[in-house]
């Protein structure tokens, strides 16, 4: 999905924002491996054992959820379905299809669209929409990956689940998938002024308009070059979200043709999670949906990349202002396609070299590339992506003087050089597999349900008949890397294999071009002046009459009454109770929240800021990232990186802004946060002492985590625009959303962007003193 690879840009958030069913394009997707699973591990379950129309291939025991692993084989249409039995509340389901893109007019993503627009049992324009009004959902969205598209959601509440999964269901399989649909969601022909047929003719399409911003980032020009290059002539050079130069070629018959090709229970798999019963779930999608199919033969598969015999390069443009100065706003990234990523012990394998590589301030291979100078923050696709079906690890610098990309190469290839002579260090790797250890243990709902990271994590291999277990349960395959490793030379060995030896590599140039949007603007509007100058009379009055009627849709008043709701009765009357304990320790109150945690312990220390001057609240976003990326009780950055990375599973800090329930007011806190296991609970809290209590901020570190978070914020403003004008509309309104745009919108933005321009001394003198960052 857009924005999970490791260097992807951090930006803001916007409190209090209402859930909706959001409509993400995405670059993600599934991989594949030629590993088969073996009969010998199903427990003794036949073929014979089975569950209404299905039949149970696989059982396994999953000891730290309490529960079971379940694999489904629907009999008579071979969808696939994979189980989750746990005491957990939070019940998810999700069905996902393989939609490899045939070309770049979008398909996949208008399709994703236009299934959200009714359907035949809920005729409704808006269902998903619609349904946040009468849902306690957790999480609803849809999304659209390079080769796959996916529905989900999950809820707490019995009869919403019941609900959401009726109306998913009726959308995915039976949808309307009418021409006004295609037209409102994915492209059509409308005049400037759409009663005006002599206004000049334009493309109009809620996709068409998405993807013109999704592909003006210097972020989404490294996919497409990563698509484009190392993925010649497979699906993956083409953008699944679709390119504004190609949708206009996209129709209604072949969209429906798209569908009733890849949206089958053949090409279906299944997910669900939780204490809902497993039988109630199978038959209800046995009763709405598979019960009118028959199986059918369904040729999806993505065949492996063919390997080049040498190294490559590309540079590929990305729109860029010709007011700013454009100097250092280029990427560079060198990539590898390495492992199978469905492989589970090969992707465990660079899984942890990656994280050793480039996980933090520390790591050998990011603190070369920024000690370079070369650039200011790692390159977007920085690190190991499993959204192919064979994974790509890359490395590079964004900020960087457009000529210099083969610097950077030589210095990600001299580093690996020096790692792969002269040895990775054992602690750092012992640090990466903490943290992939850690991440096991961990069940948490913080961002994201925990039962759609089962689902992501088991993704790849499910998608391409791997091993979702061992995906899911690495136990066998880190025993297997602990033997590999006491053997010696494990990683450095593995670095020359998958990438020093490896010819198929790309030097990737994302370059800004300040006459990219005007060329293809014009070869935009030169195509609609030569569709226009054949235009009939009466298809110019076709054009118009769709217009008013689009319009006329969307402005009409529906008729929600198809849709399933909750009554008062379905909705539980009161807070679950947490109990806590206080104590008091010299000026700090101190709350203790006993909870089953799987051995892991949870801090938060807050401090009111409210008194702090409006200048020195400014400097609170940066200061929370050089409290945990600096130098502490006489370690430097790196050492100190080392520590988070090896007694953590994290250290953050953030100025926050919390309304208060019981009266119109809020607080506002500084939070550091962190979690540890707890047998690391005492070094744990002695790290966040030296944090808090010893730091020491060097001006030259200082002047990299500045340089580091403008480059992000300039690169990620594109992305961004739609929660900076929100953060940007509430400042307007309160002074608690006027502090939110100061710590995390625009107002943010023009503070590191003042920062960047002083020198080293200024730098050391805001941080401690706290004065005004416009002053010199």
């Amino acid at each position: 999905m857009t924005g999970t690879t490791c260097g992807q840009p951090e930006g803001p958030t916007v409190p209090m924002r209402a859930i909706r069913c959001e409509r993400r394009n995405s670059s993600s997707a599934a991989l594949n491996t030629s590993q088969i699973l073996d009969s010998t591990v199903h427990m003794g379950i036949t073929a014979s054992s089975t569950i209404g129309g299905y039949t149970i291939t696989r059982r396994e025991p999953l000891a730290r959820l309490e529960g079971e692993y379940l694999e489904l084989e629907h009999q008579r249409t071979g969808a696939k379905h994979i189980h989750i039995q746990c005491p957990d509340d939070n019940n998810a389901f999700a069905v996902f299809f393989s939609t490899p893109p045939p070309d770049s007019t979008g398909v996949a993503h208008i399709l994703e669209h236009v299934v959200l627009a009714g359907s035949q049992r809920f005729p409704v324009r808006d269902p998903f929409f619609s349904m946040t009004r009468r849902t306690l959902a957790t999480f609803m969205n849809a999304l659209t990956g390079a080769d796959w598209t996916m529905y989900l959601f999950s809820t707490r509440n019995a009869k919403d689940y019941v609900n959401l999964l009726e109306v998913y269901l009726d959308a995915t399989f039976f949808p309307r998938l009418d021409e006004d649909s295609f037209k409102q969601e994915g492209i059509r022909f409308e005049f400037e002024e759409p009663t005006d047929p002599e206004s000049g003719l334009r493309y109009k399409g809620v996709v068409f308009n998405e993807m013109k911003g999704a592909l003006a980032t210097s972020s989404s020009a490294v996919d497409r070059a990563i698509g484009k290059t190392l993925f010649k002539d497979l699906p993956y050079q083409h953008i699944s979200g679709g390119d504004p130069q190609d949708i206009p070629n996209l129709t209604w018959e072949n969209l429906r043709a798209f569908h009733a090709r890849h949206y089958h229970p053949s090409n279906a798999r299944f997910y669900t999670y939780g204490n809902q019963a497993l039988e109630v779930t199978l038959e209800a999608i046995e009763r709405d949906a598979l019960a009118r199919f028959q199986r059918m033969e369904i040729d999806a598969k993505i065949p492996d990349v063919a390997r080049a015999a040498k190294p490559m390069a590309a540079v590929e443009p990305y729109p860029a202002s010709a007011t700013e100065d454009n100097s250092r706003k280029a990427q560079a990234l060198t990539a590898w396609v390495t492992v199978p990523s469905a492989d589970s012990f090969r992707s465990l394998a660079m899984k942890v070299l990656a994280e050793v590589l480039l996980s933090n301030a520390g790591s050998p291979l990011r603190k070369a590339l920024i000690d370079s100078g070369l650039g200011s923050a790692l390159a977007d696709g920085s690190g190991l992506q499993d959204d192919y079906k064979e994974s790509v690890f890359g490395a590079g610098l964004k900020g960087i003087v457009a000529e210099d990309a083969e610097k950077v190469q030589e210095v990600v290839l001299d580093t690996l050089k020096r790692l792969a002579d002269n040895g990775v260090e054992k602690e750092q790797v012992d640090a990466a597999i903490h943290h992939l250890e850690f991440e096991k243990r961990e069940r948490s709902n913080a961002g994201f349900p925990y039962a759609l990271r089962l689902l992501f994590a088991s993704l790849p291999a499910y998608h391409y008949e791997g091993d979702p277990v061992a995906a899911l349960d690495f136990d066998a395959d880190l025993e297997r890397l602990e033997k590999a490793r006491a053997e010696g030379r494990f990683f450095e060995t593995l670095i020359r294999a998958e990438l020093l030896d490896n010819p198929h590599r790309a030097l990737l140039t994302a370059v800004p071009d300040t006459q990219l949007e005007e060329r293809q603007r014009q070869a935009e509007m030169d195509r609609l002046a030569a569709i226009e100058s054949r235009l009939t009379d009466a298809e110019r009055k076709g054009i118009v009459e769709d217009a008013l009627r689009l319009k006329a849709e969307q402005e009409a008043k529906q008729d929600l009454s198809s849709l399933p709701t909750l009554e008062l009765a379905d909705i539980p009357m009161k807070f679950e109770d947490v109990p806590s304990r206080d104590a008091s320790l010299r000026t700090a109150t101190v709350e203790f929240y006993p909870q089953p945690t799987n051995g892991i312990t949870y801090l938060d220390v807050r401090s009111d800021f409210s008194r702090l001057s409006t200048e020195q609240k400014d400097l609170l976003p940066l200061f929370s990232r050089v409290l945990t990326q600096s130098g502490a009780a006489g370690q430097d950055y790196a050492e100190i990186a080392t520590r988070i990375a090896a007694t953590t599973g994290g250290i953050g800090a953030a100025a926050q802004i919390q309304s208060l329930a019981a009266r119109d007011d809020y607080l506002q806190s500084f939070v550091v946060s962190g979690r540890a296991l707890d047998r690391n609970a005492q070094p744990f809290i002695e790290l966040v002492t030296d944090l808090v209590a010893r730091l020491d901020v060097k001006p030259k570190r200082l002047k990299e985590v500045i340089a580091e978070i403008s480059t992000r914020l300039e690169t990620s403003i594109a992305g961004l625009g739609f929660q900076f004008a929100l953060l940007r509309a509430h400042s307007k309104l309160s002074s608690e959303g006027a502090i939110n745009d100061r710590l995390q919108g625009i107002g943010m933005l023009h503070t590191m962007r003042r920062l960047a321009r002083l020198d080293e001394a200024a730098h050391h003198r805001h941080v401690r003193g706290g004065h005004d960052p416009a002053a010199p």
